[in-house]
């Protein structure tokens, strides 16, 4: 639906974030990040796409973007606990991935993001 929408008003940006919010939630993280990037560049500080994008990020395990996106959201928001704790994850992993092993647990759960004010 959320595609059909885009057909008359592309640039839509709470559109384009709803429907990476259902492509992470299907596991197309990569169509996610493309749809966040496309309601960033519309509306730049849409919170809600950038803790999607963030998400996305480290369900691929692209450490570096998702603590990019998390530290901006953490400054955002310094009290807000689920995005300190997905900021400790996703530092946790890169400290990991320099060393010898790495976490083999699903990573920065999206339950935070459904009950959180987003």
């Amino acid at each position: 639906m959320f595609g059909h929408g885009l057909q008359y008003v592309p640039t839509n940006n709470v559109l384009l974030c709803d429907r990476a919010a259902c492509r992470s939630k299907l596991g197309q993280w990569e169509m996610a990040i493309e749809d966040c990037n496309a309601a960033l560049r519309e509306r730049p500080n849409f919170h809600k796409a950038l803790l999607w994008r963030a998400h996305s990020y480290a369900r691929l395990r692209r450490w570096e973007d998702s603590l990019k996106d998390y530290s901006a959201l953490s400054k955002e928001f310094p009290g807000d606990e689920f995005i300190a704790s997905s900021l400790d994850q996703v530092q946790m992993e890169l400290k990991a991935q320099t060393g010898r092993f790495s976490s083999l647990e699903p990573i920065v759960e999206t339950n935070g993001i459904e009950g959180s004010s987003w």
